[in-house]
């Protein structure tokens, strides 16, 4: 079995105070890192570099629950970047060729001689034009987790238009209660004026027989009372 001569892997560079800031917090570490690991993929190893006064131990904790190397550094300027770039070197030496990055400092864009260098930027801003960008042969925008989505208007729509504009499939228009008048309306040549009048001729229609039946009950009565006196 032949020796192996190359490093097919990749790693991942994390400089913390780049990418999550100052004294990141935990929720940050919790997911802002594995956004990075996630979008730096294939890659064999993470390693990342904070100067150890500037992270809790809770976060330092959650770094290493992730799989991340982590690298304490003093106070002194750029240690962090050095730091990161004497281990991509000791990689490159056995063999690394592609070497991911997530932070815009310049110096980074030395590993561009050892292989394919990537960076990593956040979508919501817009990192300085710096060396290291010039260099990479991709820049990746990675989405913040978490972050609100900007609304987009479609082509050829307005920008000031809502983003959600709701149309029935007709104009709605309320139902009217069943009268006799609606059901008139609906039949040509037959007027409410019309239909009232019919209305009102029923009406005394009815009442002169109610009233003419109740005179004739009335009348039988009578009648029936004076045979029975025998008058």
């Amino acid at each position: 079995m032949g020796k192996s001569t190359g490093y097919d892997g990749a790693v991942l560079l994390l400089d913390l105070e780049s990418c999550l800031g100052v004294q990141p917090k935990l929720q940050t570490v919790r997911t802002k890192v594995p956004a990075l690991m996630a979008a730096a993929q294939p890659v064999e190893r993470v390693v990342a570099a904070c100067a150890g006064s500037r992270i809790e131990l809770d976060r330092r904790a959650e770094l290493i629950r992730l799989g991340v190397d982590l690298h304490l550094v003093g106070d002194e300027r750029d240690a962090a970047d050095i730091a990161l770039l004497q281990v991509a070197e000791a990689w490159a030496g056995k063999g690394c060729r592609r070497f991911v990055v997530a932070s815009s400092d310049g110096r980074f864009a030395r590993l561009a001689q050892f292989g394919r260098l990537e960076v990593l930027v956040w979508e919501s801003k817009s990192p300085p034009l710096s060396t290291v960008l010039k260099a990479a042969g991709q820049v990746r925008r990675v989405p913040v987790p978490g972050a609100r989505i900007p609304a987009q208007s479609s082509p050829g729509t307005s920008a000031r238009q809502p983003l959600l504009t709701v149309v029935p499939d007709r104009p709605h228009t309320p139902h009217a209660p069943h009268t006799a008048a609606a059901e008139a309306r609906s039949r040509p040549g037959v007027t409410p004026r019309v239909l009232a009048g019919w209305s009102s001729k029923a009406a005394v229609t009815f009442a002169a027989g109610v009233l003419f039946g109740a005179g004739w009950a009335f009348g039988s009565a009578v009648m029936n009372r004076a045979v029975n006196r025998g008058i």
